[in-house]
């Protein structure tokens, strides 16, 4: 193993051979160089008396350099590290890379292999055929099927329009109305004066009575059977009436509706009045 010392850094006997072939002495160098004799001659000779450390002398050679014009590399030699010189003595060492075992699928060796191979690619065919059929809806049952009122091709669902089916009505009012619910067990509560109303010119049947309200309130209806009819009526909703007359009629908004009896609509002359009673004519052909 080659070391070199602090004092080994400075290659003096070369140095000296360089000032001797430039014809200087000593004491001339020293001069050039602005160091001492004693420092001109330690820098040959070795030694760090002259000198507080190491790099102080490196410096100095370096300087000596540049006066004998030479490279620095001329009188410095560089130190050998310790990692330098341990990897210089380990020997090489050949790294061989252990093969890697490639995991390689044996082929079946047996018919139960080729049978499993057999049935996976069998289930893949299947899936791919079934995933391009089309979705058949399931059939409803007959009560569960869209209403016939729903014009045929139109999609059942949101935005369907449902066409309400025709009222026959024979009044003369413009919304379509509904017959009244079943009559009620209980008479209705005719206070005050009723007042007596009949068609002039009569030209339809008695049995119905038919009319709107225009303010919401409760509507009490009965015929001369005794049915009676009790309702909470909103306004612009038509209702139809069918018994047996005279009929009577009571509400507290009975003057802001309209009631048509015989095919003509009653005039009721005051807001007053709550109670009426319509008797029937004998209608013309």
């Amino acid at each position: 193993m080659t070391t070199h010392t602090d004092d080994e850094r400075v290659n003096g006997s070369r140095l000296r051979e360089l000032r001797e072939a430039k014809g200087l002495s000593s004491e001339q160098l020293a001069r050039l160089c602005s160091l001492s004799v004693q420092q001109v001659l330690e820098l040959e000779n070795g030694g760090n008396q002259r000198f507080y450390s190491i790099n102080i002398k490196i410096n100095a050679a370096r300087k000596v350099a540049q006066v004998l014009a030479v490279h620095e590399s001329e009188l410095l030699v560089e130190p050998i590290s310790v990692a330098e010189e341990s990897l210089a003595e380990t020997p090489s060492l050949q790294l061989q890379a252990e093969p890697v075992k490639m995991n390689h699928v044996e082929p079946p060796s047996s018919w139960a292999g080729y049978v499993i191979v057999f049935t996976v690619f069998l289930g893949a065919g299947a899936w791919w055929f079934q995933k391009d059929l089309p979705v058949s809806s399931p059939s409803l049952p007959a009560a569960e099927r869209p209403s016939s009122l729903e014009s045929e091709g139109s999609p059942v669902g949101v935005g369907a329009q449902i066409v309400p089916a025709a009222v026959d009505t024979q009044a003369s009012i413009s919304v379509p109305e509904v017959v009244a619910k079943e009559p009620d067990l209980q008479a209705c509560n005719f206070d005050g004066e009723i007042l007596i109303l009949e068609a002039q010119v009569p030209n339809k049947p008695a049995d119905k009575v038919s009319l709107m309200m225009h303010r919401q309130g409760e509507l009490c209806v009965q015929d001369s059977t005794g049915k009676v009819w009790r309702e909470d009526l909103k306004p612009w909703l038509g209702r139809n009436f069918l018994g047996t007359p005279p009929w009577r009629l009571t509400s507290p908004v009975l003057f802001y509706g309209d009631v048509y009896f015989q095919g003509e609509k009653m005039q009721i002359p005051s807001q007053k009045v709550h109670s009426i009673t319509l008797n029937a004519k004998p209608s013309n052909p």
